[in-house]
């Protein structure tokens, strides 16, 4: 991921809501002096910026995999903050799902070496507690590829917020944050006075400094059975996990319909896939698409969508014809066998539901409620930003244009994005209400682009 944007995620972290914003931290206690301390927590909030680290550059990774059809999805380590170690296979990690790791626990596509690991002893982030009974963290993944779980050993922790805003709370052992999403979390700060790691993470000591003389950072000790998050990336059955892409939002906000009587029902539905096919121009890489077509890298050098004229007609992959106040709901399936997440841009919308190794059950979300459909949710869905596409299954979003913008939705790991899993969204402009631009943006100076091959990397 560029450095550009990382910093415009990890940016949205230090606006802060407004304070008439009805917070929902009176269901968590009732207690007047537990409330002053939360709302303090909140006020003097940490951010936690969580990201796969490779010790080469996106654009270096972008070239060999196109040059040799490398992978995309292995990493040295994960920081928090600009700081971490770098951390190779475990000894009794050598096979997952009968194929072969490398040291650092990847598996290389057929004909490419595998990769040397050398473990690192760098210093991990620091949370300094300053002797608080509550402490409030933003948790960003920045990573653009993988999802991240999170524990604090020894504490409980209550999610609040996610990309969206707040929600109603809930307590966990275990957080799921997929790639480019975030959830605030709130930890009572009532366990024994002692370190408390974050595994792989953070450390959180209850001491004001940590002073060393010249040796490696110690980790502090903890009992496994007291773990939840396990090497191998499962969770203890006995460790509760929450995902901030379910939790209704607080205050709640149900869901729109384009019918009083069907709350199922929506304006317009679109049907979109996530896929991929041959490219044109590269032998080792394909074209990924999300709306039949793939949307390539190269489109941000050409003309600009709100640019065109109004009764033009827009090809797949770009969706238009959207009207202001219509309910839109994107119905995408999977026909890939991974989890991907995407990334809505413009307004929270709710996310309905969704299934893994199945077929969406209709062709709209009126159908799969009529047909008794047991997946969806039309009461209290949560609004996300971010979501998960589970691996050969699908997803339902649901959103109304409230303005006249061009936004888009796209995976949030880089190599699909990369490669055309996007498409572009033109809300509220239409042949009727057409989009005003100045004609002095219009006519600036810009360079005519043409793509020499219309593939993937121009």
């Amino acid at each position: 991921m560029t450095d550009i944007s990382r910093k415009g995620l990890a940016g949205a972290l230090y606006v802060a809501p407004s304070p008439d914003r009805p917070r929902p931290y009176h269901l968590i206690t009732n207690d007047t002096l537990e409330l002053r301390q939360i709302s303090q927590a909140e006020r003097e909030i940490q951010h936690l910026i969580i990201q796969s680290h490779q010790h080469r550059d996106t654009v270096w990774k972008l070239l060999r995999m196109r040059a040799e059809g490398s992978e995309y999805y292995c990493y040295d380590s994960i920081l928090v903050n600009g700081k971490g170690r770098v951390q190779c296979r475990q000894p009794e990690y050598d096979h997952i799902k009968g194929q072969k790791l490398d040291q650092k626990g990847c598996i290389q596509p057929p004909g490419l070496p595998d990769e040397t690991c050398k473990q690192s002893l760098a210093d991990y982030e620091v949370i300094e507690t300053q002797g608080r009974r509550y402490m409030m963290l933003n948790l960003m993944n920045i990573g653009f590829e993988h999802s991240v779980k999170v524990s604090i050993d020894h504490h409980k922790t209550i999610v609040v917020a996610n990309n969206a805003g707040f929600i109603v709370p809930e307590e966990a052992d275990v957080l799921h944050i997929p790639s480019a999403s975030r959830v605030t979390i709130l930890v009572r700060l009532d366990a024994e006075p002692a370190r408390s790691g974050v595994p792989n993470m953070a450390n959180l000591p209850q001491a004001k400094r940590l002073p060393r003389y010249g040796e490696p950072m110690a980790l502090p000790s903890v009992a496994p059975g007291l773990v939840c998050v396990l090497p191998d990336g499962g969770t203890q059955p006995n460790c509760s996990t929450a995902e901030g892409q379910l939790l209704p939002p607080y205050p709640p906000q149900p869901p729109p319909s384009a019918g009083k009587q069907h709350l199922g029902k929506a304006d317009l539905t679109f049907r979109l896939s996530a896929g991929s096919q041959p490219s044109k121009t590269e032998k080792y890489v394909p074209e990924y698409f999300l709306n039949e077509k793939p949307w390539q890298l190269y489109h941000g050098s050409m003309l600009p969508l709100l640019f065109h004229a109004p009764n033009e007609t827009l090809v797949k992959p770009i969706i238009g014809n959207l009207p202001l106040g219509s309910v839109v709901d994107l119905i995408i399936e999977n026909q890939i066998n991974e989890t991907i997440p995407f990334y809505k841009h413009g307004d929270p919308s709710w996310f309905l539901g969704s299934r893994g190794q199945q077929r969406f059950p209709g062709n709209t979300v009126q159908d799969a409620i009529d047909s008794d459909s047991k997946s969806l949710n039309l009461q209290d869905p949560a609004l996300v930003i971010v979501h998960d596409l589970p691996a050969l299954g699908w997803s339902v979003l649901r959103f109304k244009v409230t303005s006249q913008q061009a936004t888009i939705i796209h995976a949030a790991k880089l190599r699909y994005f990369a490669l055309g899993m996007s498409a572009p969204i033109l809300e509220g402009i239409t042949e009727d209400t057409p989009i005003k631009v100045p004609e002095s943006v219009v006519n600036r100076p810009h360079v005519e682009f043409k793509p020499a091959h219309d593939g993937i990397f121009g």
